[in-house]
């Protein structure tokens, strides 16, 4: 047997890996050193407290009687976690950190690209403790996250090296491919052995984070289609894990809950038509109802908006359902009810957003800064998407929100200037996308794709998109490139020659606001716009892809490579 460092401190006591095939004890750390059988009870177990030792909890899924990251307050929005800015090199700072001790010195070298690399960037602005504790922990306990974080590590380090090029024969997997791929059936391998023994809480955990390295790990190589598999498949077992809604789960369990929630935030705006519905409600538990006057936290303030457009999404999804059974039939009165609730919450939202401190805006820290602002777009956006959830299919109904993407525009801007050092580059010349700047997380180009599509008014239009032209990184499965693509074809698709003669010249700076003029100019006639659009990629790697739309009432696709 071997052990490693303890997860949590990294300098504490050990933890045993026992070899495959042996039977996985339960109970906390001290019942396990003194041999004896321990009750379990949450967060410490009874026979430790009434005996007055201290209770060391249950390794990863915490508890005990000491301290625990679980317990710590969420930080202020001006004190966000730092966020590492590392440019796109191969070498890494000289820094001490833990290994497992049986790791190989290529593994080792991996981790520790984990560990100051991966670990910090893929995030994005909104850190969590899923990234920030438990993953890293549950590497250094169980063997399947082990080798699915070597795996994500290596893909990530591929691509910030510049390997990942658009004239590399990717039928041939090069060595840290090899790597990627040998550590993933490996992490699937032990996975297997989990379920063996039973489906048990325990197990599910591990092959939930699991599932949130696979995903990430897809996004990160462009395999969207796997991407949207593997989170399909985690949130089906999140399901059947708790099947019913609790309303105080683990810190452990909160902390996953919450990626998979941003994971299906993610992909549900990408393809808002999707009829897979994930109930929200199991993706919120357990977070408490706290209208302070002020968020506490960057983090707080998120829950919130995606609950909005959880709810959106499904006011939406009800006024779908509503026009399909009866065609012309006024609007019911219980869905302008919820839509003014969502109203009114928003209106909530940004009062409280406004009472909260937020020093960074100032200019202290980058990611601070990018919270903020991303906060603010998404708000705005979330606003728009209300306004018109009770019209489906209604793409007229957007120009009464011309001075909302307005603001959104000066927004996504303002985003763009504080965070220069990140979004105003050039990309390197030969590359598919540039890792190094690239996430898992929601970023700007979502808000940024849905004016450029949305909006009709030609000037705001096409600012948006040559932002999104100007991004060449990825933010979960919102490709700044691809989307760049798709939406300059749905402005060309819309517009062919409907402005004749009329000047709209595209040699404006990128940090201008529109000004009077540019939006005096006739907006398209409905007979001209693009509705019901979806996005679909041919193969993974994505080679191919196809837009899918309604315009004149007639379904189409066409290819755009």
């Amino acid at each position: 047997m071997q052990s490693t460092s303890t997860p949590g401190s990294l300098t504490g006591h050990t933890r045993t890996w026992r070899r495959p095939g042996t039977k996985v004890k339960s109970g906390c750390r001290t019942c396990k050193v003194r041999k004896v059988k321990c009750d379990e009870a949450f967060p410490a177990c009874r026979r430790c407290v009434t005996t007055g030792r201290t209770c060391d909890g249950y390794g990863i899924w915490g508890g005990g009687t000491g301290g625990s990251p679980a317990n710590k307050p969420c930080q202020s929005l001006g004190t966000i976690s730092n966020y590492t800015t590392w440019t796109a090199k191969s070498t890494l700072p000289p820094t001490t950190l833990a290994y497992p001790v049986f790791a190989s010195p290529e593994e080792k070298e991996h981790f520790h690209w984990f560990q100051v690399r991966t670990n910090s960037k893929l995030p994005g602005s909104f850190r969590s403790n899923f990234w920030s504790t438990l993953l890293l922990q549950a590497s250094f306990g169980e063997p399947a996250i082990y080798h699915a974080v070597l795996a994500l590590s290596s893909v990530h380090k591929r691509g910030v090296i510049n390997n990942d090029r658009e004239d590399q024969d990717d039928t041939i997997p090069d060595k840290l491919e090899q790597f990627a791929l040998h550590h993933y059936l490996k992490a699937i391998n032990q996975l297997q052995r989990y379920f063996t023994r039973g489906k048990d809480r325990s197990s599910c955990r591990i092959a939930l984070i699991a599932c949130i390295v696979f995903t990430s790990m897809d996004l990160l190589r462009g395999h969207f289609t796997a991407a949207q598999v593997h989170l399909q498949h985690g949130l089906k077992l999140l399901q059947q894990t708790y099947p019913n809604t609790i309303s105080s789960p683990p810190a452990t369990d909160q902390w996953i809950i919450e990626v998979f929630s941003r994971l299906y935030v993610q992909f549900r705006l990408f393809n808002q038509r999707s009829q897979q519905m994930y109930w929200p409600q199991l993706l919120h538990a357990g977070e408490p109802s706290d209208q302070s006057p002020i968020f506490r936290c960057a983090k707080e303030a998120w829950r919130e908006i995606e609950q909005l457009l959880d709810d959106i999404f499904l006011l939406a999804h009800h006024a779908q359902q509503l026009q399909s059974e009866k065609p012309g039939h006024p609007r019911s009165h219980s869905l302008l009810e919820r839509q003014q609730q969502v109203r009114d919450r928003a209106a909530q939202w940004l009062g409280r957003y406004e009472t909260s401190t937020c020093p960074t805006i100032r200019g202290e820290r980058l990611v601070d800064t990018r919270a903020c602002h991303l906060l603010r777009s998404y708000h705005t956006m979330v606003t728009i998407m209300n306004e018109v959830a009770l019209h489906p299919g209604d793409e007229v109904v957007f120009d009464s929100q011309t001075s909302m993407f307005v603001r959104l525009l000066e927004q996504l801007v303002d985003l763009r200037t504080a965070s220069a050092a990140w979004l105003s580059y050039s990309r390197p010349p030969g590359l598919k996308f540039d890792m190094s700047r690239s996430i898992v997380d929601l970023g700007w180009i979502p808000p940024l794709f849905f004016t450029a599509i949305k909006c009709r008014v030609h000037r705001i239009r096409l600012q948006a998109i040559r932002l999104l032209e100007s991004t060449s990184h990825r933010e979960g499965i919102w490709d700044g490139k691809i989307l760049a693509r798709v939406s300059r074809r749905v402005m060309e698709l819309e517009e062919k020659d409907y402005y004749g003669d009329v000047d709209t010249a595209d040699d404006f700076s990128l940090s201008s606001a529109p000004c009077g003029k540019d939006l005096q100019m006739q907006t398209l006639p409905d007979s001209h716009r693009i509705s019901a659009i979806e996005i679909s990629f041919s193969t993974d790697p994505v080679q191919k892809i196809t837009l899918h739309f309604k315009q004149r009432g007639i379904s189409k696709s066409i290819a755009i490579i």
